[in-house]
């Protein structure tokens, strides 16, 4: 080892002891050591050790109470500026994030007026962590092939949350939600909600492996199967509902894969009967309150209502500042909660410009998807991609899903590689082989 080596070593010895004696937490002290050999796996083997992180990102979610996330959302932001400063080609994908960009320099411009700097960065570094998940993704991507591989991750890791999931439900380790009094599994998260989000985005970012196979997985059908049942089991009415038009959306535009899924439509419709039922009577008495589908619609309308006319009106074209919708819930409503509607959160936290870009970024992609659907060659990908933009157009409006790196690092990652998948056929169609096109 070189002189410099031994340098870096006895720095990074030096802090550790000034760590290891502070009274911070131990998950922090943890989340120290930890840090440097992801980012020593990550200079030594990149794409792997992006692989490695979409993999076990799922069970990064046992120290969310502890703050460790907030040192791993900076994690990918660490990895792009070494890719960026170490690859001779590098694309910032401008065509499919520009609108995002923008998002953001709006929401740094705004900070000098949040209320809460601390949240506001916090959210901000979350929103940079998931772009960098997608540019990091694209960038590392040099053939079809290490495309497939990502495309893997996503399966992978289903499996340990969905093991862990059914352990708790055999078990009886559920947790009861207040409104609605369901009984819920909630795996390695923090809600529910949480992970039934996870196993939509992760499913449908596998499906492309049912088609480019070329022969058939028994564990990936039974895999598939879980996923489906253990989504209808949590009973979060948003996901459900979008998991229905997604695998109609999906039917509709890909006739061969039907096959694959003729058991999915006679189990979903069994399992919706209950539901089904439950909300026929909703709409029979919509002005009675009830446990379900009654108490979270009500307050959530009532709130939507009190933000927009309390909050937004006083500041409307750029907002209060990103991540502090939650303050301003408690200073100009009677509920101390999010919106659980993104948009309403974007226009208060952002304003009017905030959500116009907000709204560009998830329109122009699914207007490029859906354009690029009649390529043959990456036909599947462009129509999961397609089928996941719609789909959190959908749940946004009564949820809170942006900002949500747990499953929002699948999103983008699955974005990029059909983004790449898509510039590797133009650049085999041109004759160029460069890193340096960007078409899509």
């Amino acid at each position: 080892m070189n002189s410099s080596t031994f340098v870096i070593i006895g720095m990074f010895a030096i802090t550790g002891a000034i760590v290891i004696s502070t009274s911070f937490p131990i998950t922090h002290k943890l989340a120290f050591f930890v840090m440097p050999v992801v980012i020593i796996f990550f200079a030594s083997a990149p794409f792997y050790a992006l692989m490695f992180l979409l993999i076990i990102r799922p069970e990064l979610e046992l120290f969310s109470e502890s703050g460790i996330l907030k040192f791993f959302s900076a994690v990918p932001v660490i990895f792009l500026f070494y890719i960026f400063f170490t690859r001779k080609y590098f694309s910032f994908c401008w065509s499919r994030l520009k609108y995002l960009y923008i998002f953001i320099l709006l929401a740094l411009s705004t900070l000098v007026l949040s209320i809460n700097i601390n949240e506001s960065l916090i959210y901000i570094l979350r929103l940079l962590s998931i772009i960098s998940v997608y540019l990091i993704t694209y960038n590392l991507i040099k053939t079809r092939d290490e495309g497939m591989k990502i495309l893997y991750c996503f399966p992978i890791a289903l499996v340990i949350p969905l093991i862990i999931g059914g352990k708790q439900f055999l078990l009886g380790e559920v947790h009861i939600t207040a409104a609605t009094q369901f009984e819920r599994v909630y795996s390695f998260f923090v809600l529910a909600n949480s992970f039934s989000r996870f196993l939509f985005v992760t499913l449908f970012a596998s499906i492309p492996l049912f088609y480019y196979l070329k022969k058939r997985s028994t564990p990936l059908y039974l895999l598939a199967f879980a996923t489906i049942a253990t989504m209808i089991l949590l009973k979060v009415r948003g996901v459900f509902f979008t998991m229905v038009v997604a695998f109609l959306i999906l039917f509709y535009f890909t006739p061969k894969i039907r096959k694959y899924f003729w058991l999915v439509i006679p189990a979903v419709i069994l399992s919706s009967i209950p539901i089904a039922l439950k909300l026929l009577e909703h709409m029979i008495h919509p002005l009675q309150q009830r446990i379900y589908g009654g108490e979270t619609f009500f307050w959530r309308l009532d709130m939507w209502e009190q933000l927009f006319h309390n909050a937004f009106k006083r500041s409307p074209l750029i907002g209060f500042g990103t991540g502090t919708s939650i303050n301003i819930s408690s200073a100009y409503t009677m509920f101390t909660n999010y919106p659980h509607n993104d948009y309403l959160r974007i226009l208060i936290e952002n304003g009017i410009l905030g959500l116009i870009f907000y709204l560009a970024f998830f329109v122009s992609n699914l207007r490029s998807s859906y354009k690029e659907i009649k390529n043959d060659e990456n036909k599947y990908f462009n129509v999961c991609a397609f089928i996941l933009i719609f789909s959190f157009i959908f749940m946004s409006s009564a949820a809170n899903v942006f900002y949500s790196t747990d499953y929002f690092w699948y999103f983008f990652s699955f974005l990029a590689v059909t983004h790449k998948m898509n510039s590797l056929r133009y650049e085999g169609i041109s004759g160029n082989v460069s890193n340096e096109v960007d078409r899509c």
